[in-house]
């Protein structure tokens, strides 16, 4: 089975991107699993049939910034998509993810962000020409690099 995602791209006027750091993931009883940190855009699982793609996005961002102050923009016609590794498989129930991906903004006039999700330690804005060397994750590189950047 495919787990179906969204991501946010944030971006500031000047370019940057928001980046979150990662510490958490959780496998397919719920229960929450440390990993090494890495920083990725917001981003996480559609949880049910009866919650839109924004609907998703909107409650990440929140779970994963605190705020609901964020305004979709566009949603790209991209998508990242990629398999899990075997040993992950297990733990997840999931061959691999989807992940459709917004073009966001923040409207709130707080810069300083404090994750509600304890899956994430820390968020901060990453200039366009320092983001591919701290995105943990190729596809997800490879995506800014084609048509963000």
């Amino acid at each position: 089975m495919i787990r179906q995602a969204v991501g946010a791209i944030a971006k500031r006027e000047n370019g940057d991107i928001l980046l979150v750091e990662k510490v958490k993931w959780h496998d397919k009883n719920g229960n929450k699993i440390n990993t090494t940190a890495e920083w990725d855009i917001p981003k996480g699982g559609v949880k049910s049939e009866d919650e839109s793609l924004q609907q998703a996005l909107i409650r990440e961002l929140k779970e994963e910034t605190g705020s609901a102050e964020w305004e979709i923009v566009s949603q790209y016609d991209a998508k990242i998509q990629f398999t899990f590794p075997t040993s992950i498989q297990e733990k997840i129930g999931y061959k691999g993810q989807s992940t459709t991906l917004f073009h966001v903004v923040y409207t709130g006039n707080n810069d300083v962000f404090t994750p509600i999700d304890t899956e994430i330690k820390s968020c901060r804005w990453v200039s366009k020409e320092n983001i591919v060397d701290i995105i943990a994750h190729e596809e997800t590189k490879h995506f800014l690099t084609k048509y963000v950047l």
